[in-house]
C-alpha cells in the first residue's frame, strides 16, 4: 500500500510523490501538494499582474468608483466585471 499524506491547502490525502521535497518539514515533504501550489503560485501571479484582482466583484465597483470611474458596471454570474465608456 501506497503511503499518503494530507496536503493542508485542500485536505485531501494524496501519495507522498505528489509531494515535493522540503527539508525544512519534519517529514522532509512539503506542506501542500504540487497541484495546490501551482495553484497558490498562479493566484499570486494575477495577483502581481493586477492589483485589482484581490477585490470582490461590490468590492471592486465600490473601489472603482472611489477612483472616480464613471463607466457602468455590472457583475455577471461568473463573477466578472464588464466595464464601458461613455
Amino acid at each position: 500500500m501506497e503511503e499518503t499524506k494530507k496536503c493542508k491547502y485542500c485536505g485531501q490525502d494524496k501519495p507522498l510523490s505528489d509531494f515535493a521535497p522540503d527539508k525544512r518539514s519534519k517529514d522532509g515533504l512539503a506542506h501542500t501538494c504540487n497541484c495546490c501550489k501551482r495553484k497558490q503560485a498562479l493566484a499570486e501571479q494575477q495577483k502581481k499582474e493586477n492589483p485589482l484582482a484581490q477585490y470582490s466583484p461590490v468590492e471592486l465597483m465600490k473601489e472603482l468608483a472611489r477612483r472616480g470611474y464613471d463607466g457602468t458596471l455590472t457583475v455577471t454570474e461568473r463573477r466578472t466585471v464588464y466595464y464601458q465608456l461613455y
